[in-house]
């Protein structure tokens, strides 16, 4: 448990101590480990301030740096890359990729997918706690994928069929946009890497110029690529 025995009053040097005693360390190897958990958790302008003072951020990269230096068998993790900056979190990957090498184990517990299949070897794929797949983390990434997708289409169906782009502008329509892969099959959903064709079907009203640009967005609105 990241925090174990955490004392909201006490300063989150007094904090690291009785937390890395709680898991096993002497206050010897604290002592020589002290300043890389603090390095590793970004805290040291803030590492006297009483704990109840840090954000929920601050107070888990703190547990977090206490835990992983412990070095465990084996490190179990809920959700942990979803707190902190870019920079915590590259040094994060970056543990986990030495723990790895060192041949401990990590288990992952994420909605991360991109996190699951960087880190993982392999997954397994749970839904209201039934196990659904397991295998290679690539593969059951890419077959919870496709269940979500086709739920979609379900859904889609249920409310009128599926949507066609239809925009217009004075003397152009936009009739339908198709993603199709190397086999020339259309898809909803390609592997990262993979080429792609984007088949644009549009009806021009009149003899004039058009120009088309593509942009493309992940689903939490990154703007990935495009003018």
């Amino acid at each position: 448990e990241l925090g174990a025995g955490f004392r909201p009053e006490l300063s989150g040097r007094e904090n690291v101590y009785l937390n890395a005693s709680i898991l096993g360390l002497s206050k010897r190897e604290v002592d020589k480990r002290f300043d890389d958990i603090v390095s590793f958790a970004g805290l040291e302008q803030f590492i006297d301030t009483p704990v109840k003072n840090y954000s929920s951020g601050m107070f888990v990269r703190l547990g977090f740096s206490v835990a992983i230096t412990v070095e465990p068998d084996v490190l179990l993790i809920d959700e942990i890359l979803a707190v902190g900056d870019e920079a915590f979190q590259q040094r994060c990957m970056e543990k986990f990729a030495d723990l790895r090498r060192s041949g401990r184990t990590i288990v992952l517990v994420s909605h991360g997918l991109d996190s699951v299949r960087n880190i993982c070897d392999r997954a397994a794929w749970l839904d209201h706690g039934d196990l659904v797949k397991e295998g290679e983390a690539h593969d059951v990434v890419t077959a919870y994928l496709e269940s979500v997708r086709d739920d979609r289409r379900a859904q889609e169906q249920q409310g009128g069929g599926l949507v066609t782009p239809e925009e217009a502008s004075g003397n152009w329509h936009i009739h339908g946009v198709q993603v199709i892969d190397d086999a020339g099959r259309q898809v909803d959903l390609v592997p990262s890497g993979s080429e792609v064709t984007i088949r644009v079907t549009l009806e021009v009203a009149r003899d004039e110029d058009v120009a088309l640009a593509i942009g493309l967005y992940r689903t939490d609105g990154i703007h990935v690529a495009g003018p």
